[in-house]
């Protein structure tokens, strides 16, 4: 009976990790081929792409559960450990990364509608990039305060540097109380992927072109309609 619920658990488990990595590559793909330069692009493109190393973890961790029921020499406690918490540390990175490009989104989204001059000299495509190499950069800080109390079990005795770290951490900790998603990782980036397929126009558009459920006119209506409020919006400034 244990057997059997371990094939079922086991078969289910594979099962989500292709499941979120069909998503990521479809929401990437159509993010490459099929939407527009602008902020949402980007913004997805760079989300999704910090997605990718927790699920490559996420299955290496999966095999190696696995073959440990056949052959217990192949793992030993070092390595699990070592795959589990290099496991959590992209797992912490990947819930900063959301929350620290969901602000920025919204920020520089808001900003286009009630400062438009302003968001054009100061976000134009050519600096997406930079912008949102600094919110990687926040969210790995961000994950490595989060995690820093997890060194410490590599020094023998405390030196000022553990000592530093171990008051960042106290501190960090309330932060994290506020910040943390209440989702659990199982499920976060199926619900994510369906929200940004459904919810943000562009990949809506572009997911049913490709299932043939909406003709090229409409997108270009929508495209016109997004350029007008715009238009509309410069102006009444």
């Amino acid at each position: 009976i244990s057997a059997n619920i371990i094939n079922i658990s086991s078969l289910i488990h594979i099962i989500f990790i292709f499941f979120r990595l069909l998503l990521i590559t479809f929401i990437l793909i159509i993010s490459f081929t099929h939407i527009g330069n602008d902020s949402f692009k980007w913004y997805t493109i760079h989300l999704y792409i910090s997605f990718i190393p927790l699920e490559f973890m996420g299955f290496i961790q999966f095999i190696a559960h696995i073959i440990g029921y056949f052959h217990e020499s192949f793992i030993n406690c070092t390595r699990l450990s070592l795959c589990s918490w290099i496991r959590q540390f992209f797992a912490f990175l990947v819930e900063y990364e959301y929350s620290v490009m969901a602000v920025f989104i919204v920020f520089i989204t808001f900003l286009s509608y009630v400062r438009p001059v302003f968001y054009r000299v100061w976000f134009v495509r050519r600096r997406w990039m930079s912008y949102f190499l600094i919110m990687h950069a926040i969210s790995f800080l961000f994950t490595f305060l989060a995690l820093a109390s997890e060194f410490a079990v590599y020094f023998d005795e405390l030196s000022i540097t553990i000592r530093i770290l171990d008051v960042v951490v106290t501190t960090v900790d309330y932060f994290l109380l506020i910040v943390l998603f209440a989702l659990t990782g199982l499920f976060r980036t199926i619900l994510l992927s369906i929200c940004t397929l459904v919810a943000l126009a562009p990949y809506r558009t572009a997911v049913m072109r490709i299932f043939r459920c909406v003709p090229k006119s409409a997108v270009t209506t929508i495209k016109t309609s997004r350029t007008s409020n715009i238009a509309y919006t410069s102006g009444k400034q």
